[in-house]
């Protein structure tokens, strides 16, 4: 089984923007977009990653959040634009990320819009009630979570809650045998246990969710926009480059089943645009077992 992990798109465009309609957090981030993000996030580099990331014929496509910068409903039409591009809405995962929902109010427009890429659910005021939401593609359980809810304009954190952590730690206890994936948006580990992370972007209830994380065999996030590799327990977590940046990238998993041991191999490619081309910088390999 194929899975590829892309996230961080920015891919929307704020240059038709009527600004006397924003206010407050959407206001500084349009100056944030024009001073600095438009020129760093472009769409011919994500068009490239959608080319590549097709041609591999990928089982499950796995998306992290952040599709737009302020989320904006025309913003949020451009994203399904692009989600449409990828194919068969059954066969993504997607976990919003802070962009998304940059305010309380984009939930109703990215809900309506997006609602073929997420679970189904009534509508309530909280985004997180429909999360975790669980896929199984070829024995392999798929689970999307959300950590974006709605912040105040001088911070990026995240956070699951206590109701979603619990429905998650429910799930990783009820599922067995195949490989174990995560999706979410936020770095699963407290700052000072990532490294270079900074407070104001960190996931806020990380330490109380730290044994239901670790319940998975892979975890794949974006957020920090960088490429980057490292445990949890017995877990192994991707962070993936933002795939409209300069170093745009995109990783490959493949899965395979051993009847004769009952174990799973798996190998993670991730593949960086060098120039007009991707390379495969890093490729590991490892064994993921099971009672």
């Amino acid at each position: 089984m194929r899975l590829i992990h892309l996230t961080d798109p920015h891919l929307s465009s704020l240059a038709d923007t009527h600004l006397a309609g924003l206010r407050g957090k959407q206001w500084l981030g349009y100056q944030s977009w024009w001073r600095r993000r438009r020129h760093v996030h472009q769409r011919t580099r994500l068009d490239q990653v959608t080319n590549a990331v097709l041609a591999l014929q990928p089982d499950r496509l796995c998306i992290t959040g952040d599709l737009v910068h302020i989320g904006l409903e025309t913003e949020h039409q451009q994203a399904r634009e692009w989600l449409e591009q990828l194919g068969d809405p059954a066969r993504i995962s997607l976990s919003p990320g802070n962009h998304d929902l940059y305010t309380a109010r984009a939930w109703s427009s990215a809900r309506r819009l997006w609602s073929p890429w997420l679970p189904a659910c009534a509508p309530t005021a909280d985004s997180r009630d429909a999360f975790p939401h669980c896929a199984n593609c070829a024995g392999v359980a798929i689970v999307t979570a959300h950590s974006s809810p709605p912040v105040p304009w001088y911070s990026a954190q995240g956070e699951l809650g206590r109701a979603q952590r619990e429905r998650l730690h429910g799930l990783a206890r009820s599922l067995s045998h195949g490989p174990r994936i995560l999706l979410i948006h936020h770095p699963v580990v407290p700052p000072a246990a990532y490294g270079q992370l900074p407070a104001r972007k960190a996931l806020r209830d990380a330490g109380k969710a730290a044994d239901t994380f670790a319940a998975y065999d892979v975890i794949l996030h974006g957020h920090i926009h960088h490429n980057h590799t490292y445990g949890l327990g017995a877990s192994r977590v991707f962070c993936t480059a933002s795939a409209s940046a300069p170093d745009a990238s995109f990783r490959v998993f493949d899965f395979a089943h051993d009847p004769a041991s009952g174990h799973w191999q798996a190998c993670m490619t991730l593949h960086t645009l060098r120039g007009n081309a991707f390379e495969a910088t890093t490729q590991t390999t490892w064994t993921i077992t099971r009672d």
